[in-house]
């Protein structure tokens, strides 16, 4: 089937949609601001500015309005992927990791903050993480392909503070495999500390530290301990101990490590997942990740004590710190785009919260289509710790002004959902009066290492049922069967064609099955072979689907490719041309696949675009093709 390509014709940007309008440039550009990263020492807060390029722009730390910054350069954003933005204090320059045309070839660059002008600073196929030392020092973790399919070679490397000249420090090899981590420097710049898995598989990482003396990759964690988080936090708690967070317990906890004398201690155990933590002082601050909303949490370092605790909800992360007491955070949630908050430790502990930027009334009624509501429902199996049927939690987002659920089209989220955050997507799709459905189904991060585990292994299985169990929920309050479809991203997007392509008895699933009224598919993968083959991440693929050299049949069978004939409602594909997380391909072939099947397909190629789309342009296409696609095949009347 070829593909509909996004051409070049300016957008009006309103689209019809069953007799209303829906103004997506007042979604997009409402209010166009995003908190990328802040340092005192540059007394600058970075945000991206969304207009017709997305623009990155700097805010005095005095200011009380975003607007008020100035564009850094005239770079368009949303032509290149940014990751870790850091200020580095010897060059005075931002530094990050990027690529230069949405394809996830991911260098470390400097950005000049007078000049706009950003500059290359390594050449490499894709690079994990990197860190600044307190001399100036920047220790990358660059990733090479290897001769056999699917696999990298990985090495520490050491650039001088004005990236002149680059050392190699240790690479990996045998059982130790580098993956993602930011380096955690030693004070003195002696050695740091990097993640790595075992036999490559993410459900055996560890923490190692390399010294420089003796560059080798020293575990410091129980090797043959399960465990799916393990790193350190880049500042260290004093010159000869660092801190680093693993879940080998089930739970996030924070340990403590003496390189001197090799011994460690654990600190806490969190109650919940440790998204982010930094060291100040004697006291660490972390980041616990929930999807039904965050907190902050103090800790003293050496007795664990929790000295502070604040419920702020939503999602939070990490903008920067000035180490000696205060925290920018950024706070988002369902129904709120935008917050900067500044958070001041005290030398006993204590943590008050200041509310910094946000977002004005006016543009926040303007942007918020939706009441969200916070809901669990029954899934199809037994919690074993209660020996009652399993509750998964979730996020109902109802239009403010819509058709009862009667009348409604419901968009179910297929993974990557039930967190507490701000989405557009979401609040598009309530201004056209349709309703979004957001579940934490079995493999979401949040709730311990054990759920996150349960679909290890099983990928396009019992998660897929559990999409089942919420559809037959959301029957039960009204809304109709043949209104109800699903939606995702990525892995959300292979579960999507995952759900409409089930066969039937897997893993025991017969009777439970939904006929789901639609799939919008977004940079999905259709065949987990292929996808391994070609995918920038195929350890990701033996953790949740399984080995392709021993399962080969088990990752033929779970593939939406192999099972079209299943395809039993309109199915619509999104992808970029320029996705190297998942390649195009595997749109492709699924949108080939069904033309052969003569099974209902739409397919949207977006030129230029990675693994997200990105660009106003592009984006009023997309969702223009999405509601469009809607109103063509879902009639609610």
């Amino acid at each position: 089937m070829p593909p509909e390509i996004l051409g070049a014709t300016p957008p009006v940007g309103v689209v019809a949609f069953q007799g209303r309008n829906v103004d997506l440039r007042a979604h997009l550009e409402g209010f166009p601001y995003e908190p990328v990263a802040i340092d005192p020492r540059a007394n600058q807060l970075l945000v991206d500015h969304t207009g017709e390029h997305r623009t990155l722009t700097s805010v005095a730390l005095d200011a009380t309005d975003p607007a008020s910054g100035r564009p850094i350069g005239d770079t368009d954003w949303d032509t290149r992927s940014r990751w870790s933005v850091r200020w580095h204090d010897a060059s005075h320059s931002w530094l990050f990791l990027g690529d230069t045309n949405n394809d996830e070839r991911l260098n470390l660059w400097r950005l000049d903050p007078v000049t706009g002008v950003s500059t290359a600073l390594t050449d490499e196929p894709y690079t994990y993480g990197y860190s600044v030392a307190p001399d100036g020092r920047i220790a990358t973790i660059p990733r090479r392909p290897a001769a056999a399919a699917g696999d990298y070679r990985s090495c520490v490397e050491v650039l001088d503070k004005d990236a002149s000249t680059r050392t190699p420090i240790v690479c990996d090899g045998g059982e130790a495999r580098l993956t993602w981590s930011d380096p955690a420097w030693a004070p003195d710049g002696r050695g740091l500390v990097v993640s790595v898995d075992l036999h490559g598989r993410r459900d055996r990482s560890n923490v190692a530290y390399v010294p420089f003396d003796h560059p080798e990759l020293r575990i410091v964690t129980e090797p043959g301990a399960v465990r799916t988080d393990a790193w350190a936090l880049r500042t260290w708690l004093d010159p000869h101990t660092f801190v680093y967070v693993t879940d080998e317990s089930g739970k996030d906890a924070l340990w403590a490590f003496d390189v001197d004398r090799g011994v460690g201690r654990r600190i806490v155990e969190a109650d919940r997942d440790i998204a982010d933590a930094l060291v100040l002082g004697d006291r660490i601050v972390a980041v616990l990740h929930r999807p039904d909303g965050d907190a902050l949490a103090v800790y003293d370092a050496v007795s664990g004590k929790p000295t502070a605790r604040l419920a702020i909800g939503g999602t939070i992360a990490v903008l920067g710190d000035d180490g000696t007491g205060a925290v920018w955070l950024s706070t988002v949630s369902g129904t709120s785009p935008f917050g900067v908050q500044k958070v001041a430790v005290g030398a006993d502990g204590t943590a008050a919260i200041a509310p910094w930027l946000g977002v004005p009334d006016r543009a926040r009624d303007s942007l918020v289509h939706c009441t969200q509501t916070d809901v669990t429902f029954p899934t199809w199996d037994v919690d074993p710790a209660t020996g009652a049927s399993r509750q998964l939690h979730a996020f109902l987002y109802v239009p403010k002004v819509g058709p009862p659920p009667a009348k409604s089209i419901v968009r179910m989220q297929s993974f990557y959902g039930g967190d507490d955050e701000w989405n557009t997507d979401t609040q598009v799709f309530c201004d056209a009066g349709i309703t979004t459905f957001s579940p934490a189904v079995r493999g979401s991060d949040g709730y311990g290492r054990a759920f996150g585990a349960l679909n290890d292994g099983d990928l396009g299985g019992n998660e897929i049922a559990d999409l089942f169990a919420g559809a037959r929920w959301l029957e039960s309050q009204g809304y109709e069967r043949g209104h109800i479809g699903v939606f995702g991203r990525s892995h959300g997007g292979y579960a999507t064609m995952r759900a409409l392509t089930f066969p039937p008895g897997t893993d025991g699933h017969t009777d439970d099955l939904y006929p789901f009224a639609f799939g919008l598919a977004d940079a999905g993968f259709s065949d987990i072979l292929s996808f391994y083959a070609a995918s920038n991440i195929p350890d990701w693929v033996v953790l949740e689907a399984g080995d392709p050299a021993t399962e080969h049949d088990k990752l033929e069978d779970r593939s939406p490719l192999r099972h079209v004939d299943l395809l039993g409602a309109p199915l619509m594909l999104v992808h970029g041309t320029n996705d190297n997380r998942v390649p195009i391909a595997e749109s492709r072939q699924m949108a080939t696949a069904c033309a052969a099947a003569n099974k209902p397909c739409t397919f949207v190629e977006v030129p230029g675009q990675g693994h997200h789309v990105n660009g106003l342009a592009d984006q009023v296409r997309v969702y223009g093709a999405k509601l469009k696609f809607l109103e063509d095949n879902v009639p609610t009347e």
